[in-house]
Order: C-alpha cells, then sequence, then structure tokens
C-alpha cells in the first residue's frame, strides 16, 4: 500500500508559473525575471517543456565575454535536463532528489502541461511549515538540506592518542655537556693520588 501522503509537492510549488519560448532572445528573459522577480523560468518549444532556463544561467552567459542579449537565444543558455515532478509527489522525496543531484528547482507537470515551479525559496517555506506543525523528521531533513545546499555540517576529526615513540620524539633532547663540565665531572671521578713522602735533608 502507498504511504500517507499529507506532504504534497502541489502544496507549496509556486502555481501557475512563468515561461518563455526557446526561441526567445535572453533580454526577455532577463526582463522577464526581474519584472516577477523570479530566477527561474520553465522553457517551451510547440507547448512541450525543452529546459529550463535560471538567472544563474544568463549571468553564466554573461561571463563568456561581450554578448548580444537581443540576438543570442534562451536555447543557448537553457538547461535541457530538467527535474519532472507530479502535484501528488512526497515533499520529502522532492526534497531528496534536489538535494542529491544539486537541482535547483522541480517543475511541477500534470496531463503534459507545466503547472508549478518547486524551488528553494518554496523548500524554505515549506520547511517552516513542517517545523512549525510538528511533521515528521523526515519532511524537516530533507527539506533543511535544499534550503541550505550550500552548508556542510562536519563532524569535528577524532585525534588518536600519540604513541610512545611520537611522545618521546617530542620531548627536548638533553642537554650535551660543556667541555669544562665535563672535565670537571671526569676528575671528580678519578681517585685522589697519593702524596709521596718526603726525604729527610741530609
Amino acid at each position: 500500500m502507498p504511504r500517507p501522503n499529507p506532504y504534497r509537492v502541489e502544496r507549496f510549488m509556486t502555481p501557475h508559473p512563468h515561461t518563455i519560448g526557446m526561441d526567445q532572445p535572453l533580454a526577455k528573459a532577463h526582463d522577464m525575471m526581474r519584472s516577477h522577480q523570479i530566477r527561474h523560468l520553465p522553457v517551451l518549444h510547440g507547448g512541450k517543456l525543452v529546459g529550463i532556463v535560471t538567472q544563474r544561467d544568463l549571468h553564466l552567459m554573461e561571463t563568456f565575454g561581450s554578448i548580444d542579449q537581443e540576438k543570442v537565444t534562451v536555447e543557448e543558455a537553457m538547461t535541457a535536463e530538467v527535474y519532472v515532478v507530479e502535484p501528488a509527489t512526497h515533499l520529502a522525496d522532492v526534497g531528496r532528489t534536489m538535494a542529491e543531484h544539486r537541482f535547483g528547482s522541480a517543475v511541477v507537470m500534470q496531463a503534459g502541461k507545466v503547472v508549478g515551479v518547486f524551488t528553494m525559496v518554496d523548500a524554505a517555506r515549506a520547511l517552516s511549515e513542517v517545523l512549525t506543525t510538528g511533521a515528521p523528521e523526515e519532511e524537516a531533513r530533507d527539506l533543511a538540506s535544499v534550503a541550505e545546499p550550500e552548508v556542510a555540517v562536519r563532524a569535528p576529526k577524532a585525534h588518536p592518542a600519540p604513541s610512545a615513540r611520537a611522545t618521546a620524539q617530542k620531548r627536548p633532547a638533553a642537554k650535551k655537556p660543556t667541555k669544562k663540565k665535563a672535565a670537571t665531572k671526569k676528575a671528580a671521578k678519578r681517585p685522589a693520588k697519593k702524596a709521596k713522602p718526603r726525604r729527610a735533608g741530609r
């Protein structure tokens, strides 16, 4: 039996997202993102999803040098690999997949049509609701990994106890005695010479 699905991605997605044609110029994509304050645009061709273009993709194109944004089309900047899910997909599954593959968004489709987009902003909003309502830990963990993709929590490394040899190597070496001290020490070890008796004068 399928597990209960109280957290469907359609509850948190951005519905009726703006889309753009693959043959549209980059300038058009820039204008749409600025005017609607969005960072992801599903790309269509003949009404079918063929890719997605993001604000990051547009900035990457600009690093290639001086380009005419009125002549370069969205097709040249878009990403053809799109993560597509259905509206009823479990929120934890979407979050886990986005985190594992570093997807910045998921396009929600139904009957071959784009009905929504689920981004990291939506994931942060969903995480807030999940934590507030006390949802299962699975949703919170997977959504946190999407909402904060660049944060890696690392456990401190355990340092093994130093071996006896390593400890001995760290101890300061004994100072060598100076010549003066060595001579004094050597003289102290020698037995004292007995004095010869003097002969009486004639």
